[in-house]
């Protein structure tokens, strides 16, 4: 324990200098008051002081006020020396913060107890401190755990409305559309009579020959064209039927290749014009066992960050690729040719609330949930990143072996 000693008189400072390290403790020396304060301030703070009273330009009671007044200075037990013990001047001594006294000369034994209920009173401020501390610490992790919760709920219940209305959406695009694909099949159907038709009539010497031959020439086209359209159109609704089926709680044996493409439709918004897209997937991977809709959102959330990343590189590239791995694990790749993660941020990129985006543009979720899907799914999920590079996302699914595929 570190002992501040403050008093002008020489003598007396170092025969109480000598007593008290004897005893063990750590002693600083000062020779007036201003001095005293002066050793405060420093990282080591002593935590008790003794002082005389009578001292020039600050005298020992202003000390301690000063001492006490400074929040930033932990507890120091402070014990006044004086050789004047009348009542009345105790009482203005304890009125300025002086916890202890002894009176000149002093006897050593009485010093060396004194010192002793001095250090337990230390002792026991930094205990109450350290336990105050852990409260504060305590108190912070359960409120970020209940952020974090609620967050999450608020995340689910928005998942299950998208759900809702993905599914009406995809019902109200599904009537026009079969209505176009069977008008465009139609007319597919008897476009070899109109061809003949429009043909018979270019040999007519008066038929307006440069409209009728711009039909023969574009109408393909233009079917081509429709045909394409509705298809596309097709595959937009069956990714949404897929992303808000009513049996999302439910594992069962799925394609991961599936999953990434009605993943990709669904992102298509999000990220067309920002990011060229390229899949390699393989072709015979075997099933797993999990939640589609859910191995999707992580999919999109992948997808939609790679975009965002690298909304100022030149020519960005995803590219989202499925194998299988040494230990017969379905194995997910999505690498991007962004700007990259410097290292602080890769070991923090998974956890709740941490976000590189503005205020305002992210919740610091996506990863969170996206990690603890694949864990849910007995899989894992690892990031590399360099900056500069790029970064890789490798997820690792268990596949479902042949016998135990239902």
């Amino acid at each position: 324990m570190k002992v501040l000693l403050a008093d002008d008189d020489q003598t007396s400072l170092r025969l109480t200098e000598r007593i008290v390290a004897k005893w063990g403790y750590q002693t600083i020396t000062a020779n007036d008051g201003r001095q005293a304060l002066d050793l405060m301030d420093q990282p080591s703070v002593p935590r008790i002081a003794i002082l005389d009273w009578n001292m020039p330009e600050i005298d020992g009671l202003e000390v301690t006020r000063r001492i006490k007044k400074d929040k930033s200075l932990p507890f120091t037990y402070i014990i006044i020396l004086t050789g004047n013990t009348r009542q009345d001047n105790m009482v203005q001594a304890f009125e300025a913060g002086i916890d202890d006294y002894i009176a000149k000369p002093f006897n050593p034994d009485e010093l060396r107890a004194r010192l002793a209920v001095a250090n337990r009173f230390v002792e026991y401020d930094n205990t109450i401190t350290q336990q105050a501390e852990l409260l504060t610490r305590y108190a912070g992790e359960m409120h970020q755990l209940a952020d974090e919760r609620a967050q999450q709920l608020i995340h689910a219940d928005r998942m299950a409305t998208l759900g809702t209305m993905s599914a009406g959406i995809a019902h109200e695009i599904n009537n026009p559309n079969a209505f176009i694909s069977g008008n465009i099949q139609t007319i597919d159907r008897f476009w070899d009579v109109i061809h003949k038709t429009i043909q018979d009539a270019l040999d007519k010497p008066q038929s307006n020959s440069e409209q009728l031959r711009f039909i023969l020439n574009e109408m393909p086209n233009a079917i081509e064209g429709i045909s394409d359209g509705v298809s596309r159109i097709a595959g937009i609704v069956k990714g949404l039927k897929a992303y808000a089926r009513q049996d999302q709680a439910t594992l069962k044996p799925i394609d991961i290749n599936d999953c990434i493409l009605h993943a990709l439709r669904i992102a298509k918004p999000s990220t067309k014009n920002k990011v060229n897209i390229q899949t390699d997937l393989h072709p015979s991977l075997p099933q797993f066992n999990g939640n589609a809709q859910q191995i999707e959102q992580v999919i999109i959330n992948l997808t939609v960050n790679a975009a965002q990343a690298m909304k100022i590189t030149s020519n960005p590239m995803l590219t989202i690729t499925t194998d299988m791995d040494q230990n017969n694990q379905i194995k997910i790749t999505t690498a991007d040719n962004g700007p990259g993660m410097p290292p602080d941020v890769v070991d923090k990129i998974f956890n709740p609330f941490f976000t590189t985006k503005p205020p305002g543009q992210g919740t610091g979720l996506g990863l969170s949930i996206s990690q603890g899907i694949i864990h849910d799914h007995g899989g894992k999920i690892d990031v590399e990143s360099h900056q500069n590079t790029g970064t890789t996302f490798t997820i690792q699914l268990p596949a479902l072996v042949p016998e135990t595929v239902q």
